[in-house]
């Protein structure tokens, strides 16, 4: 569009008629290109490729002859000047030419000199503004002495008007030239000219006018005043820029001068008329309003807001469009246009914001906003960007049809309103609501755009273009990637298909219209569309193409089932009965119990009524467990509901399931009772609500909290899984316990799960009586299947079974995920019970054992204590059993210990072999320890009290619960053992999910009794409470050496010895060999060499003495035999005489005595001990001046 941008002006004085003879040579040369301009020094270089220029004669009766001068001192110009100044000013030509031909000198001085004077002072001195000057001296063809004297003249002129140190501004062109040099020398001196005169002009035209902008803005009462003149420079400024072809620095100009023109609409002192009538308006064209230079004019005759918009968004379009014209790429020149649509879009929307204020002004400015965007549409560079956003994409191409989209979709309702006066209305559309408030009077006008004109000639055509503007419009944000506006304007389609009749066409878009405007929250229209969508599939045939039209065919009766339902569920929607009467609600629901659908229907529940499950639950004594839930319907009628489900599963994927076969709903809140038999223990989380209504099944699947904890009452069947009672480290076993309750169990069939890697029952399982210990007969085991079942079991006894296992392969893991589950008969029917457990299979007992070795026997030192620091235990008892190989006896018998951290309690025993018994590898004696968790006991108390409180105020029932309650306590168990009474070590913080399953009626109180059970317990006898005792029985071999070797000095007691002084002591060992030694050694080799039998075994002996301490004369080194015959007695070795001599005072520890096998090398395992008679014995040394 830069064809339509003002060339720049060249104003030219010609006296002597020479521009005719120029013309032609003027039109051709003259091309003013590759110009570069910058504001400062300090500024970027701009370049303007191609600048049009056009020449405009200037003649005497035009001259400017301005008395203030071509500087322009807006101080001096008066308020009611101040516009003429202005537009009189943006009217000068940006370079002035004087054309001059003479023959010789003496012309030149009588005639042309003073006429040149003359238009220099009217049209330079006293120019309107800045501009630049020149004098082009035309030579014709002539013979040389003519042409000699027209030199002679070039020179007078020249040497006349340019003064020294100035430019030359005298430029010679000729009617021929010598050669082409010369020709082209002339012509690029005027054309160099010219952009220096342009360049020169635009600059000191853009100060002028900065000038006069900065004095309005720093005089607020005289440009409020003269708002119009203000209007006026700001618009000259923007219009410098766009002469030049600066299209950038423009834009940010007009942009600017819009911002200030909204800022000041309101003035009503200069726009009084809001209300136009458009009618009268003029220029109304945006192609009139491009073309046009300028608005502001030297008349009184004032702009209208309307005219000043238009005029500014005009120009901003030209700026754009010129932007897209030069880029140098399609792709890039759709950027630009899409931003100009953009604010096409924009401008549309303020200008009927501003004057859409009446149904006649209403018609007019829809015609105005219609034939706008039918214009801009239409232009060439738009029709190439439309078609190519069809066969491309990226980025660009997606935000412009995005535009285009946006404008055809105004365009389209400015349609829809100027049909609506000749009353052609699309029934139904959804699309077009009006934001403001217009009058009721309906109006009629005129259509004066030719295109819409012959558009309303009839509904039919009127209807056609609908549908046009409406599939370009889906056209265009399908491909910029906006599914909700397809949808939307598909539904816009469908609507009328439906007013004409075309039901299965209309139908293949309501299939998914409700849902769609559904999820943007209209509701209401939703639903509405619900009742036209279920006429269409009542008016269809059952064989038509819509119902298997691909491969997920569907009967008509299977989708008027589902829409049905869909209107129904209106009822709970947030507008009630507002989207339809209670008769349609009540005629659907008979439409809806007489269809049945040929294939499996689902419907979510939550959209016709609120269902809320209570997390408190309640047992019956013939173990049923109850569930209560709330069903909130909004229909004034019964709903029967058929093998109602309530689902919940928990972390292990076990399923809870809740029935009630048949329940009817009434309006408002219902209270309805679930129930289930095969119970699950745990934490669970409520999952599904299902049933069937009429030939649907409904179902809601419920969201993340709703949680409830799934726990026995004391008089029900309760089935636990946990550690044995007693457990024999030698084999690994589990416990699965049962209480029957008050229900005695006919039979029942026990089953185990492990999802542990490597876990495996094994034989020797077993069962027995809690109370008694007495075993009970199983009748049915089958370890490998994890099942075994028992015959009848008593009513109120608590029974264990120890299930042996073994972990296979090279896992080895302490914490097991078990799951078991009880299924028995009562005389109430059929029950079963799982509960799954993650069973943390470690010891809080842990035990060492040290042995020692005597000549006079064996002694084993146990200790016990806690495997968990922070976990004390109570040690009741512990005994090591003889047996008929050994007798085991201890001098002391420890009362009950508590072993805290690391102080662990010690039990000393000791262990004789009987007469005639030999020693085996395989040889052990049983410990067993008798034990109690502190936590435990104290737990067991808690309960204990717990129930006796909960039974005085009736909500025994709870008591499985609150014990979950006591897992989350901390005791002092300081206090505990010292001052035998249970104190809570920090505050109780109840567990939500826990406390949520007691009813909201007994919920306080029962936690009011939870936590005065707490105060105050004191325990001063345990027996009381008959607490449960754990047992481990551990199988301890006997340990064997060979050889048991005594060493002792033999020293002559005294207070104290002498430094440097002799002490005389007598060295003996003596060895026994036990009876083990010959089955160790045969076990050592199978075979031996004759050569490797030796009857003898052969011992060395060293003392290792500090040298610092002590010096040691006599035999230090020296070796022994023992005969291996010499069994179970004791051999004395010769006495060493020896002498030690202390070198330090003080407590001085005697020599260490090292005594080795040397008939065995490292590899060989020989067990030999040695007892050091003196091993903690020291002497006692002082100086000799002590002693003395």
């Amino acid at each position: 569009m830069s064809d339509q941008i003002p060339p720049i002006k060249l104003g030219y004085y010609d006296p002597f008629d020479v521009f005719a003879k120029l013309k032609n040579d003027l039109e051709i040369k003259v091309q003013l290109t590759n110009l570069h301009w910058r504001k400062n020094n300090k500024d970027t270089l701009k370049s303007i490729p191609q600048l049009p220029t056009k020449f405009v004669e200037e003649t005497p009766k035009i001259f400017d002859n301005n008395t203030l001068g071509a500087g322009f001192k807006f101080l001096e110009v008066n308020a009611e000047e101040l516009l003429e100044r202005t537009v009189r000013l943006l009217n000068v030509p940006y370079t002035r030419l004087m054309f001059i031909e003479c023959e010789n000198i003496d012309t030149y001085k009588s005639k042309v000199r003073p006429l040149i004077k003359e238009w220099i002072k009217s049209c330079v001195d006293k120019s309107n503004g800045p501009v630049d000057w020149y004098l082009v001296f035309y030579v014709p063809n002539s013979d040389a002495a003519d042409t000699k004297s027209k030199t002679r003249v070039f020179e007078k002129l020249r040497l006349d008007f340019t003064a020294e140190g100035e430019i030359d501004r005298c430029i010679r062109l000729r009617s021929k030239y010598s050669n082409t040099l010369e020709e082209n020398e002339s012509w690029n001196s005027l054309v160099g000219k010219l952009k220096n005169g342009i360049l020169y002009s635009f600059t000191e035209r853009l100060e002028t006018l900065r000038n006069g902008l900065v004095m309005l803005n720093d005089d607020k009462e005289k440009k409020n005043s003269n708002l119009m003149a203000y209007f006026a420079l700001l618009e000259g400024f923007a219009r410098q820029f766009l002469l030049m072809h600066l299209f950038e620095d423009a834009l940010v100009e007009y942009d600017h001068l819009a911002s200030v023109l909204k800022e000041h609409q309101n003035n009503s002192g200069y726009f009084p008329n809001v209300s136009l009538d458009f009618s009268s308006e003029h220029q109304t064209n945006l192609m009139e309003l491009v073309s046009s230079e300028s608005l502001f004019t030297v008349s009184d005759t004032p702009l209208s807001l309307f005219k000043l918009k238009a005029y500014v968004f005009a120009k901003q379009f030209v700026v754009l469009d010129s932007l897209s014209d030069s880029a140098s790429s399609m792709s890039i020149s759709s950027i630009h246009v899409s931003e100009f649509l953009r604010r096409l879009h924009v401008f549309s929307a303020e200008i009927v914001k501003l004057y859409a204020t009446s149904e006649v002004q209403k018609v007019l400015v829809s015609e105005w906003s219609y034939q706008l965007i039918d214009e801009v549409l239409s232009r060439d560079v738009c029709v190439k960007i439309s078609n190519l956003a069809a066969e491309q994409s990226d980025e660009n191409i997606s935000q412009i049809s995005e535009r285009f989209g946006e404008l055809i979709f105004v365009q389209r309702s400015q349609l829809i309103k100027v049909g609506q006066t000749l009353n052609y209305n699309i029934g139904g559309i959804l699309s077009d609501i009006d934001l403001y408030d217009v009058d009721d009077t309906k109006g009629s006008t005129d259509i004066h755009y030719t295109p819409l004109k012959q558009t309303l000639e009839s509904y039919k055509s009127f209807e056609n273009k609908y549908i046009t503007l409406t599939g370009e419009a889906i056209k265009h944000f399908s491909i910029a990637g906006r599914p909700r506006s397809v949808d939307a304007l598909s539904i816009d389609l469908a609507l009328l298909d439906y007013q004409n009749k075309n039901y299965e066409k209309a139908a293949e878009v309501f299939s998914t219209c409700p849902d769609f405007y559904g999820a943007q929250g209209w509701e209401l229209i939703s639903k509405s569309l619900l009742e036209i969508y279920a006429d269409c599939l009542e008016h269809m045939d059952e064989k038509a193409e819509f119902f298997s039209a691909d491969e997920n065919s569907i009967s008509r009766e299977t989708l008027l089932c589902k829409v049905y339902l869909d209107i129904i569920s209106s009822m709970k929607s947030k507008y009630g009965g507002r989207v339809f009467k209670p008769e349609v609600i009540e005629e659907t629901f008979k439409k809806f119990e007489k269809i049945a659908p040929l294939d499996d229907v689902e419907y979510a529940a939550e959209t016709l009524f609120d269902i809320e499950p209570m997390p408190h639950l309640s047992f019956a004594q013939d173990d049923t467990l109850l569930l209560n839930v709330e069903v909130n319907s909004p229909f004034f009628r019964e709903l029967n509901l058929k093998n109602a489900k309530i689902l919940l599963n928990n972390i292990h994927g076990d399923v809870l399931e809740f029935h009630n076969e048949s329940l009817i709903i009434n309006h408002g809140l219902n209270n309805v009772p679930f129930s289930a038999t095969n119970i699950v223990l745990g934490e669970f989380k409520f999952q599904q609500f299902s049933a069937m209504i009429g030939n649907v099944r409904i179902s809601e699947d419920f969201n993340d909290s709703n949680e409830a904890f799934i726990f026995t009452y004391p008089t029900n069947m309760l089935l636990e899984i946990g550690n044995s009672t007693n457990i024999n480290l030698t084999t690994k076993s589990i416990s699965i316990f049962i209480n029957t309750g008050v229900s005695s169990v006919k039979k029942s069939k026990i089953r185990l799960w492990s999802k542990t890697d490597g876990f495996e029952p094994i034989s020797g399982i077993k069962a027995f009586k809690l109370s008694d210990n007495s075993s009970i007969d199983l009748a049915e085991q089958d370890p490998e299947n994890l099942t075994l079942s028992t015959n009848e079991l008593e009513a109120n006894t608590s029974y264990e079974v120890v299930i042996p296992y073994i972990i296979s392969g090279a896992i080895n893991t302490t914490i097991l995920d078990l799951k078991a589950q009880i299924s028995y008969e009562t005389e109430h029917g059929d029950r079963s019970q799982t509960v799954a457990k993650y069973l943390d299979t470690s010891f809080s007992i842990a035990v060492s054992v040290q042995d020692i070795f005597k000549n006079t026997g064996l002694y084993a030192k146990f200790s016990i204590g806690t495997a968990d620091i922070d976990f004390p235990i109570r040690i009741l008892s512990t005994d090591l059993e003889s047996n008929e190989k050994y007798e085991v006896s201890t001098s002391f018998k420890a009362p009950s210990l508590i072993a805290f951290g690391e102080q662990p309690g010690s039990f000393f025993y000791r262990i004789q072999k009987r007469e005639g018994v030999k020693y085996s590898e395989d040889d052990f004696l049983t410990l067993d320890i008798r034990y109690r968790d502190l936590k435990e006991e104290i737990k067991q108390i808690l309960k204990k009290h717990l129930a006796n409180e909960l039974a005085k105020t009736g909500y025994e029932k709870y008591l499985s619960l609150l014990e979950l309650l006591l897992n989350d306590l901390k005791f002092n168990y300081t206090h505990y053992v010292t001052e035998k009474e249970i104190e809570i070590a920090e505050s109780i913080h109840f567990n939500k999910k826990l406390t949520d399953s007691i009813s909201k009626e007994d919920r306080a109180a029962t936690l009011a009794v939870f936590e005065n059970s707490l105060r105050d317990i004191r325990v001063p006898d345990l027996a009381h409470y008959q607490l449960k005792d754990r047992h481990l029985f551990i199988d301890v071999q006997i340990p064997s050496v060979q050889v048991v070797h005594t060493v002792e000095f033999k020293i002559d007691q005294a207070t104290h010895y002498v430094i440097g002084r002799a002490i005389n002591t007598l060295l003996e060992i003596n060895s026994f060999m036990g009876d083990s030694q010959n089955e160790n050694s045969q076990s050592k080799k199978k075979v031996q060499f004759e050569s490797e039998i030796s009857t003898k075994t052969h011992y060395s002996v060293e003392l290792l003495t500090n040298q610092d301490s002590w010096l040691i004369n006599g035999k230090t080194k020296f070796k022994f035999d023992l005969d291996k015959s010499e069994t179970n007695k004791v051999v004395k070795l010769p006495v060493i005489e020896l002498s030690l001599i202390p070198l330090k005072v003080g407590k001085l520890a005697l020599p260490k005595i090292q005594i080795l096998h040397e008939d065995i090398d490292q590899s060989d395992e020989y067990l030999m001990e040695v007892d050091y008679k003196n091993e903690n014995e020291t002497l006692y040394i002082v100086s000799e001046a002590i002693n003395e």
